[in-house]
């Protein structure tokens, strides 16, 4: 049997697999933070669902218009949960991988808090 927590994941997942922006909102909390410490130039505090979004579109810009993210391991314990992501994007026609650790603070199937934490590109 699947933890709850984890059908949290998957539906936050799916929903921008699908571009369901309505649905990602639902999942996040009003007043969720995200901390992101690594990549340093983007490192910070992020609030709420649009602060999500200016993260992901900073990122997305940094990376490049071929960024793509593959959810490779999804774990739940009590309190938490996390996604162990490979990230990648096309550099001169070449394809750069790198990993992701994302750790989720989950309460009454919200997601409350994110840590982002990853390896530099390349």
């Amino acid at each position: 049997m699947d933890h709850p927590h984890l059908d949290v994941l998957r539906r936050w997942f799916e929903a921008f697999e699908r571009s369901d922006l309505e649905t990602a909102r639902e999942i996040l909390a009003p007043d969720a933070v995200l901390h992101v410490s690594k990549p340093t130039h983007l490192k910070g505090d992020y609030v709420g669902f649009d602060g999500f979004l200016d993260f992901y579109e900073r990122k997305q810009a940094d990376a490049g218009a071929h960024f793509r993210y593959r959810v490779d391991e999804l774990l739940a314990g009590d309190k938490s949960a996390a996604a162990l992501l490979t990230l990648s994007r096309m550099t001169n026609g070449r394809l750069e991988e790198w990993k992701q650790i994302a750790v989720y603070r989950i309460e009454a199937e919200q997601i409350v808090a994110m840590w982002f934490l990853e390896e530099e590109p390349g």
